[in-house]
């Protein structure tokens, strides 16, 4: 299981449009060996994954791949073997995601001496160069752009993507989380080792309490703006995004289960989602007011009483 992971790896390495695959199924090895053999059998066949990709790669990718995936791995084969409640194990997962990918870009940084948040100031140095090719291509001429309103929006999108960088590693830890849980869930099925399930996606839904949450990241936006206090308008910022996000998976998951429950059928799905697609500015806002709402009158409850 080790070599089979070591592989995974290595051609998600060497055939990179294979890669977003490979990550998809890279923990499934090491879960299984943990569910059979053990805690301390997966973390040494983990190591020894990584130690492969260090004698056949490069020394600091095997070392990442220790970093990113092998807390996951077997924190998910040990819940799976334990049988623990799902949504506890995906919120561990989630956290345990999070923080591998940190430490994964902090690693990187202290070997290699390059932030990849310099990749945001070579962002902004290359916006004046670029106006300028647009200028010669006559393009605020023909469009009737102001060259710098543009400026400024393109300036303020990367200063924005900047400030929801740490929204960015929750939000990626949530991602593999769910994902290898999904995807583990039904290989080991199919090899008879039971799994505690993920409700449907049409039952997913969280605590009213954890409005909370929502509420204390708008309080910090609103406390910031009124003090001046940039850090914690940051602050308000990142936990409303992340809100954001959850909020609109869980008013899709609503919209889905009263689609299953009174207009049954593909096509009416396949029209939620193309509607999400084309019209996603406007479509995601009601999602997320949707999934806000149903947070405090659970819905599906009153729709199955009644």
């Amino acid at each position: 299981m080790a070599c089979l992971t070591a592989v995974l790896a290595l051609i998600g390495i060497y055939l990179p449009f294979l890669a977003v695959l490979t990550s998809l199924v890279f923990t499934i090895p090491i879960i299984i060996v943990t569910i059979r053999r053990g805690v301390l059998t997966g973390v040494l066949s983990i190591l020894t994954a990584g130690l492969l990709v260090f004698a056949l790669y490069e020394p600091l990718r095997g070392f990442m791949l220790l970093l990113q995936y092998g807390g996951l791995s077997v924190f998910y084969g040990y819940a799976f073997a334990k049988e623990l409640n799902a949504a506890f194990t995906l919120g561990i997962g989630a956290v345990i995601g999070a923080i591998s990918l940190l430490l994964t870009f902090y690693v990187g940084f202290i070997v290699t001496g390059i932030s990849d948040l310099a990749m945001f100031e070579q962002m902004k140095a290359s916006v004046g160069p670029s106006i300028e090719m647009l200028k010669q291509l006559g393009y605020f001429n023909n469009s009737g752009v102001n060259e710098e309103a543009f400026r400024q929006f393109i300036i303020s999108a990367i200063d924005n993507a900047l400030i929801l960088i740490p929204a960015v590693f929750v939000l990626y830890g949530m991602m593999v989380a769910i994902i290898n849980h999904i995807i583990s869930q039904k290989v080991l099925r199919k090899m008879g080792i039971h799994v505690q399930p993920l409700p449907p996606f049409t039952e997913w839904r969280l605590p009213w309490w954890t409005i909370y949450g929502f509420i204390l990241g708008y309080g910090f936006n609103l406390l910031g703006n009124f003090l001046g206090n940039d850090l914690w308008i940051k602050i308000g910022y990142n936990i409303s995004s992340i809100y954001g996000i959850i909020f609109l998976v869980l008013g899709l998951s609503l919209v889905l289960f009263l689609q299953k429950k009174f207009l049954p059928g593909r096509m009416y799905r396949t029209l939620i989602f193309i509607f999400l697609v084309f019209f996603y500015p406007l479509i995601s806002w009601v999602m997320m007011i949707i999934g806000i709402v149903d947070l405090l009158f659970n819905y599906r409850s009153r729709i199955r009483g009644n």
